[in-house]
């Protein structure tokens, strides 16, 4: 595929190249994943939101230590492959998967303990909606991890040209906050390994670890 069709199936996977686009993007981010699930902070209670799964090749990870958890993606296929991919945990309820935008999230107000997202950022149409629900379907108390490349490895990337909006620490770090979102630590995650065009590269991401105060109430 060239940069922009690499693009656009990064954005929504569709089609015949939908399942290798998601084993191509768990086999680029296995290290990010990892890392991500470790600085969540699991606890054996913990109802765990994913915000753009995937294939939900993670999931089982999670629910080493988590109670519950729940995967929101945009394209069908991937809803499909994720429930597919994770059928014993979807049977025996410990792991849900829904086609959904996290600009408008079928959930109720305070419903999850931890969230994470990897790489969505850049396709977030309005941002500050996405980071606002975040923020409502989070309990007070509870963690997001926001997972992004940094602005200048990002544009590295060729098909990074095609659509990606790009965010720098401060960008992201204002955008949480606006959502009533404190962030608490940041983590600069470097690894040397293949990007999702197939090229190595030396990998630049920043995770953000925010919390929902309880004493904050959301600004949506």
């Amino acid at each position: 595929m060239d940069p922009k069709q690499i693009a656009e199936q990064l954005r929504c996977p569709h089609g015949a190249q939908a399942a290798r686009t998601a084993q191509r993007m768990n086999e680029a981010n296995a290290g990010l994943y990892h890392a991500t699930i470790t600085w969540l902070d699991l606890r054996p209670e913990s109802h765990v939101l994913e915000i753009g799964p995937g294939n939900g090749a993670f999931a089982a990870e999670v629910l080493r230590t988590a109670h519950h958890y729940t995967g929101l993606d945009w394209s069908p296929a991937m809803v499909g492959e994720a429930k597919k991919h994770n059928r014993a945990l979807v049977a025996s309820g410990r792991a849900t998967f829904l086609r959904g935008s996290s600009d408008h999230m079928p959930f109720p107000d305070d419903t999850f303990d931890r969230a994470f997202s990897i790489n969505t950022l850049y396709f977030w149409e309005e941002p500050r909606r996405h980071a606002a629900e975040i923020a409502r379907v989070l309990r007070p108390g509870g963690l997001f991890v926001l997972v992004f490349g940094e602005e200048a490895f990002m544009r590295t990337l060729p098909f990074a040209a095609h659509g990606f909006k790009l965010y720098d620490e401060a960008g992201a770090c204002t955008l949480m906050r606006a959502a009533g979102l404190h962030v608490c630590d940041l983590h600069r995650y470097r690894e040397t390994g293949r990007s999702n065009s197939g090229r190595v590269v030396d990998k630049r991401f920043l995770l953000l670890r925010c919390e929902k105060r309880p004493e904050q109430t959301d600004s949506a």
